[in-house]
């Protein structure tokens, strides 16, 4: 199992690349593509999604964490 982080933030994917976590950059054109792509991975445990895109597709990731057992879907706050 894996985690993965989706940001559109090159510091913050930079920063979780360090720690060891699998990245993706996305912006407002590439999110939603790599969301369902990711959100439907099995090998994908932890999905964590950055702040910025996380204000934008609110309302699908919080589609996602009511009907979805997996993965965890985590936003960050800043």
């Amino acid at each position: 199992m894996k985690s993965l982080i989706i940001s559109d933030n090159i510091d913050t994917l930079t920063g979780f690349r360090l720690a060891g976590i699998d990245t993706c950059h996305a912006n407002t054109d590439t999110f939603e593509h790599l969301f369902d792509k990711y959100v439907t991975d099995s090998n994908i445990a932890v999905l964590i999604i950055g702040h910025n895109l996380s204000t934008i597709y609110s309302d699908k990731i919080k589609n996602a964490k009511e009907t979805l057992e997996k993965p965890l879907i985590v936003e960050l706050p800043y």
